[in-house]
């Protein structure tokens, strides 16, 4: 059972419950999730079901509520091949579904998406598909050409709740791998 949205938690709630049951409806065991923030959705996906969640960035610190739960932390550069091979060793292999939300700018989505697209085994989310333009345009570019959705909340009181106050922000795009589908 997918738990209640934790206020504040860096994503819409009922975008990210939904990301949540998609994951868990396919199967999801093993989930990356590049940008860390607080830590917070990486634990509400631990608490969704899935078995193993690792949650990567670049700052130094450890996320605050990622202190006493079982959701592994990665210090490391989300378009970094070394960063993936440690991933890759704490999953024992490659992930289930990766969601990316890590640096939004330039060509940063990209490079996660060429780096992470090739070993995702099932799903792979993008957060903040609509207002940045580093994650639009790849976003527009890869889900024209693989199987894919859009989780948008549309109602007032979704983007009210969430931490940016912003109708635009949030928004989940979602890619299936074509043999899972």
């Amino acid at each position: 059972m997918i738990p209640k949205p934790i206020k504040n938690m860096g994503q819409r709630g009922r975008e990210f419950s939904t990301w949540a049951a998609m994951c868990v409806g396919y199967g999801v065991r093993t989930y990356v999730e590049l940008g860390s923030w607080d830590g917070s959705s990486a634990v509400f996906m631990r608490k969704s079901g899935v078995e193993k969640v690792v949650t990567v960035d670049i700052t130094n610190d450890i996320p605050g509520a990622l202190m006493h739960t079982d959701v592994r932390w990665v210090h490391g550069d989300s378009h970094d091949v070394d960063t993936l091979h440690k991933v890759v060793d704490i999953l024992g292999g490659y992930p289930d579904a990766v969601f990316i939300d890590a640096d939004h700018e330039g060509d940063a989505p990209r490079k996660d998406f060429d780096l992470w697209w090739p070993v995702t085994q099932k799903l792979l989310g993008f957060h903040d598909i609509h207002e940045l333009e580093g994650v639009r345009r790849v976003w527009d570019e890869v889900s024209k050409v693989n199987r894919s959705v859009e989780i948008i909340s549309k109602d007032t009181k979704s983007w009210r709740e969430f931490h940016h106050n912003s109708e635009i922000w949030g928004r989940i795009g979602v890619l299936f791998k074509e043999h899972e589908c």
